[in-house]
């Protein structure tokens, strides 16, 4: 009985890709501040009801998916500091999922992936809404945040001109399966 009580607490979910995205800002040149956004985003989310603790999310990105507005710059960023002929995703697996400073927050700690480096990071999650799609599926959305420091992922390319730290945001619809 305790193990079908169980299974029932626990659900997964897997990100909608057309509705999934990371975000990011890194300064350049001291005041311009450029943005831009990965849209290859796929993963799932394991959650338990009963204990945070057990949670899990999993996700890769693509990293050629990225789209700053600018053709040739976003070229440069995936040659240059991407390396996507090289390292074509980029990679997060949660090692650990906690409460965060409200209740509908979440600290989830895990390691991300760029260019085959792995660095434990801490992203500060805000569960925005639960609800069901006009076909009926039960959805979940979430805002996740952090800063990432690029020298730690090996990508140095063009010191002095485009910062060393990016504000990242990801923003995730997961459909339940």
């Amino acid at each position: 009985m305790h193990a079908q009580q169980q299974s029932e607490t626990r659900s997964v979910w897997q990100l909608d890709a057309d509705h999934s995205t990371v975000e990011f800002r890194v300064k350049k040149l001291f005041f311009i501040t450029v943005s831009g956004r990965l849209t290859k985003l796929n993963g799932s989310i394991t959650l338990h009801e009963d204990s945070v603790k057990d949670c899990s999310v999993e996700a890769t990105i693509g990293a050629a998916s990225i789209n700053t507005g600018n053709q040739k710059r976003d070229t440069h960023v995936r040659d240059a500091f991407l390396e996507v002929n090289n390292y074509p995703t980029i990679h997060f697996q949660s090692s650990e999922v906690g409460r965060g400073r409200d209740r509908d927050t979440l600290k989830v700690k895990g390691v991300l992936t760029i260019r085959n480096i792995n660095k434990d990071v801490v992203l500060d999650v805000t569960e925005v809404d639960r609800s069901r799609s006009p076909n009926g599926e039960e959805v979940i959305y979430y805002v996740a945040e952090t800063e990432l420091n690029r020298f730690d992922f090996g990508v140095n390319a063009w010191r002095g001109i485009v910062g060393q730290k990016l504000k990242v945001v990801i923003n995730v619809q997961a459909n339940r399966i």
